[in-house]
């Protein structure tokens, strides 16, 4: 009697999790337009930027954790990563997992604004980003403890790039 009950148990997990699955899939068929439309802007400004740096592409990597984005390593890039959904455009000789999951987390600030994310995070987080080059020394290695780059750190998950440097 107990085999029966394990079987059954088990027949009806796979059917609800094949639901789960189908459930999802069409969730993401009906919301794909939205979710484009939503992020318009940097999606548009990303794929132009993709194809501006198109000659030192070197690879796209597909990150299991992150599926919503689209990753594409250059060898040669003037910063360190840039996120404009659905694409983080990574430099080849400067990222490693917290950078991925970093502007990984820029993404998710994406989904969250939508069309204010450019004025809110994208031209704050380049300000930034140029000061911290022009400045150098504390201002720059604070760099991830100001807004946009400290909330960025906070949905990717990246603790180590929060901490204060004196």
């Amino acid at each position: 009697m107990s085999n029966q009950f394990f079987i059954e148990k088990n027949i009806a997990q796979a059917i609800v999790e094949i639901y789960n699955v189908k459930m999802k899939k069409l969730l993401f068929v009906i919301f794909s337009p939205i979710i484009l439309i939503w992020q318009l802007p940097q999606a548009l400004l990303g794929a132009a930027t993709a194809l501006k740096f198109a000659k030192s592409f070197e690879k796209k990597i597909y990150l299991r954790d992150k599926p919503t984005a689209i990753t594409l390593i250059y060898q040669d890039l003037p910063f360190s990563g840039v996120s404009l959904w659905p694409f983080i455009l990574l430099n080849q000789k400067k990222y490693d997992t917290k950078v991925i999951s970093h502007e990984y987390g820029h993404c998710i600030q994406s989904f969250i604004l939508g069309p204010l994310y450019l004025p809110l995070v994208g031209l704050p987080s380049a300000i930034q980003c140029h000061l911290s080059h022009k400045r150098g020394g504390t201002y720059a290695a604070n760099y991830f403890m100001r807004y946009p780059e400290n909330w960025a750190n906070h949905l990717g998950k990246v603790p180590e790039l929060t901490k204060p440097i004196d």
